[in-house]
This record gives structure tokens, sequence and C-alpha cells, in this order.
């Protein structure tokens, strides 16, 4: 399976999890399923289809795990709250949690 993100500079491929630590480990196989059959692993929603380009995580320095839009801005969001930004050991994020960032910071919040 070929996914690109459109801030990737490489394709998915399962192996990227290794970078984001050891907690995923307790959740890769839901992460890996989750991209497979087209749900965001951050928040469950919807991946865009082709043509159309996912995002990608700014948890790996590839950025190539597939995320849709609303959670590509709630990682900008973690980020200016001075967060870290979610592991993926913490996915999914909770959709509260990303409705109070994106109220906090409403110039983000289009798309």
């Amino acid at each position: 399976m070929t996914i690109r993100t459109i801030s990737g500079t490489r394709d998915w491929h399962p192996s990227v999890l290794a970078e984001t630590g050891r907690s995923v480990a307790l959740n890769a196989e839901l992460i890996i399923d989750d991209i497979k059959n087209g749900r965001c692993p951050r928040c469950w929603g919807p991946l865009p289809a082709p043509p159309k380009l996912p995002a990608g995580s700014r948890i790996t320095s590839c950025r190539s795990i597939p995320i849709c839009a609303s959670c590509a801005r709630d990682e900008i969001n973690e980020a200016l709250d001075g967060l870290s930004i979610s592991t993926a050991g913490t996915w999914p994020v909770p959709e509260e949690q990303i409705e109070d960032r994106r109220q906090r910071h409403p110039n983000w919040a289009r798309g």
C-alpha cells in the first residue's frame, strides 16, 4: 500500500512508527489498520481520498504518517499552546481536546 502525504518526505510505511517511541508499540497494529481502512489514526475521522493527499503528522521527522487536515491543524494548535505534540501512543486524541484547542486558536481552525 503506497500512501503519500502532502508534507512527507517519503511514502507511508509502518516502519516509521519506530521513530515515535516505545509507547506506540501498544497501538501500532491499530494505527496500521486505521490507515489501511482510510481512517485518520489520530482522531478516527476519514482520511482524504485520492487524488487529495492526507497531511503528514509532525511526530516523525519524515512526516509520512497520514492524518486528516483537522488533526494537522490540531498539531499546530498543540504547539501554540506550548505543548508537545500528542504521541502516537496516546492516539486517538479525544475530539473534545481537539475542539477545545480549535476554540482557543480560531485563526487555525479553518479548513
